[in-house]
């Protein structure tokens, strides 16, 4: 029933429209679509600065015991003593190298390259990750 215009289950004021098109379950993927487009054009107009080998002077390799000597590629298996903490390198942010998405990366030194050693807790050894080459110059 309207008197004069005025309708009492009706409220006063609109909401705002952004509220009423956040109601819609449509307006959430919208939202995502956008947040995905903002990222994608940070990228496009930022993108990160290409990889420079850091080239680090260091001592003579010694093989720990169990590694085997020779080149390493992505995916190749490696023996787990070739992770030896005493050629720990940390993650890709300490030397610059390129990110990969790959959990957490392990780097260590195997001869004059640094290789990302994964070792699966359930799984048969480890295998190579990632590999930058000649990253080591022997003083």
């Amino acid at each position: 029933m309207s008197i004069g215009g005025y309708q009492p289950d009706r409220p006063i004021a609109d909401p705002p429209l952004w509220l009423v098109q956040m109601r819609r379950p449509g307006s959430v993927v919208l939202l995502f679509c956008f947040a995905m487009a903002t990222v994608a054009l940070k990228n496009w107009l930022y993108p990160p600065p290409p990889f420079v080998n850091p080239r680090i002077a260091s001592s003579r390799y010694e093989l720990p015991a169990g590694c085997v000597r020779k080149t390493y590629y992505k995916r190749d298996a490696i023996p787990a003593a070739c992770a030896d903490r005493r050629y720990y390198l940390g993650d890709e942010y300490r030397y610059g190298f390129p990110q990969h998405s790959k959990g957490r990366p392990e780097y260590f030194r195997v001869g004059n390259d640094a290789i990302d050693i994964a070792c699966p807790i359930f799984g048969d050894g480890c295998f190579v990750d990632a590999v930058v080459r000649d990253v080591f110059v022997v003083k």
